[in-house]
C-alpha cells in the first residue's frame, strides 16, 4: 500500500477549506505560535490539505506541532507534515491516539536517560535491540525505574558484565507473573527463598533418613 502523500488543491479550494472549517484558521495561527514563526501561504495550504485529506482535526494539528517541537526538536512545516503523514500511516489518527503516542515517547525518553546512567552508556547511539528493550520496559511492561534498577542489581550479581538482554529476561519474567512494583518483587523473592530453604531442609532430612 502506498504511503500517504499530501494532495494539492486549486487556490479556491484552499480558500473554501480555510473559510468553512470551523476553528482551522485559529488552529493554524496557534501552530505558528508554537513554531515561533509566521507561516507562508504555501505552508498554510499544506496544513489545510493535511486536515482536509486525512481528517486530522484542529486539536491534532496543534498537538502535532508541540510533539515535533518538544520531542523531535523540529518546527519546519514540511517536516511536521511528513511526520503527520507517517503517524497517520502508523494508525495514529486522532488527537487521543496522538496524546497516547506522545506519552509513550516521553516514557521512553525518561527511561532511556535513566538506563544510560545506570549502565554507563554515555552518549553513544543505542542499537535497535536496546531501543526495543527500553520501549518494552517503559511502555509494554510499564515497569517503574526502581524495579528496573533492582533487575540490574540482580544482573550484576549473576554475571560479570551487565547485559540488557539479561535484565530483559528478569523483567519479562516479572511481567508475565504480574509483578510490577518493588513490593511485589520483594514478596516474590521472599517466597522463592522460603521454597529454597524448605527444599534444602527436605533434602537434608531425606539424606539423614537414607
Amino acid at each position: 500500500t502506498p504511503r500517504p502523500s499530501l494532495p494539492t488543491y486549486p487556490a479556491e479550494e484552499y480558500a473554501r477549506i480555510l473559510t468553512e472549517t470551523d476553528g482551522l484558521r485559529d488552529a493554524i495561527d496557534e501552530c505558528a505560535r508554537i513554531a515561533g514563526k509566521m507561516f507562508s501561504e504555501h505552508e498554510i495550504h499544506q496544513l489545510a490539505a493535511l486536515h482536509e485529506a486525512y481528517g486530522l482535526d484542529c486539536e491534532y494539528l496543534m498537538l502535532l506541532f508541540m510533539y515535533c517541537k518538544n520531542i523531535l526538536k523540529k518546527t519546519a512545516v514540511s517536516y511536521v507534515v511528513r511526520t503527520g503523514l507517517g503517524l497517520y500511516d502508523d494508525g495514529v489518527r486522532s488527537a487521543e491516539a496522538l496524546e497516547a503516542h506522545i506519552a509513550a515517547k516521553e516514557r521512553f525518553r525518561e527511561t532511556e536517560y535513566q538506563i544510560r546512567r545506570l549502565l554507563g552508556l554515555g552518549e553513544r547511539a543505542l542499537t535497535a535491540k536496546e531501543k526495543e528493550y527500553i520501549d518494552a520496559w517503559s511502555n509494554t511492561y510499564a515497569m517503574p525505574m526502581d524495579v528496573i534498577t533492582h533487575a540490574y542489581e540482580i544482573t550484576v550479581k549473576n554475571i560479570d558484565k551487565p547485559r540488557m538482554s539479561y535484565i530483559n529476561k528478569i523483567l519479562s519474567g516479572w511481567h508475565e507473573n504480574g509483578i510490577r512494583t518493588m513490593e511485589a518483587v520483594a514478596a516474590a523473592e521472599a517466597e522463592f527463598e522460603m521454597k529454597k530453604t524448605a527444599g534444602a531442609k527436605g533434602g537434608q532430612e531425606n539424606a539423614a533418613a537414607g
